[in-house]
């Protein structure tokens, strides 16, 4: 059985009564569906990576492989879910003037901007796990150009380097159209959700 610590539990998102202001009623209730989209995108993750490492310590060969990538597709597409429910969340509070008025819209800025700079290509990282079949479509560049180097690949002044979706040792990582995504699949990254998580979260009233 696996079982999460304590510290990697899923976060209940607050409860934003719409009572006291039912005109705003529809937009509250859109932010209260994206914070629990939030909660669940990121205990998504968390599991997504909990799965990858029991089987990297129980599992062996083909199947396991298999069942790894899985797991850091899965990751992928929370992490962009993640990224999508924050970001409109962000884009409603200002529609709803009195919970406006009793939320920290800057810290939902500052934290939607380091979610950001810890995953850059969430959008993109996405798009490469759900659509494998561009890879084999010649009209479409998936690709890096220029100079390339990581997780063991090196290339100078090249005119494309693809890279399908894959894995190397806990870190996912693909090329999409231009770009090089990737994360790694480690307690540090539930980490690092959990802890954005935590303060979003805190930035509105509480009960």
């Amino acid at each position: 059985m696996i079982e999460l610590k304590p510290e990697f539990q899923q976060i209940s998102p607050p409860r934003i009564p719409t009572y006291e202001t039912p005109d705003e009623a529809d937009i509250i209730n859109s932010i209260s569906n994206n914070l629990r989209d939030m909660s669940t995108a990121c205990h998504s993750l968390v599991c997504a990576v909990s799965l990858f490492e029991t089987l990297i310590a129980e599992q062996s060969g083909e199947v396991r492989n298999q069942w790894r990538f899985m797991a850091a597709r899965d990751g992928a597409m929370s992490i962009r879910n993640y990224a999508t429910a924050l970001a409109v969340i962000r884009g409603l509070v200002g529609r709803a003037p009195t919970l406006a008025k009793k939320t920290d819209s800057l810290l939902l800025k500052r934290l939607e901007n380091e979610f950001n700079e810890y995953f850059p290509f969430a959008h993109k990282m996405r798009h490469a796990v759900a659509h494998p079949e561009l890879f084999s479509n010649p009209e479409k560049k998936m690709g890096v150009t220029g100079d390339f180097q990581a997780f063991g690949i090196r290339a100078i002044n090249c005119g494309e380097v693809a890279v399908r979706s894959g894995l190397y040792n806990s870190t996912f990582n693909s090329t999409f159209e231009g770009a090089f995504v990737h994360y790694d699949l480690t307690a540090a990254t539930c980490s690092i959700v959990i802890n954005i998580t935590k303060k979003a979260f805190s930035a509105f009233p509480q009960d």
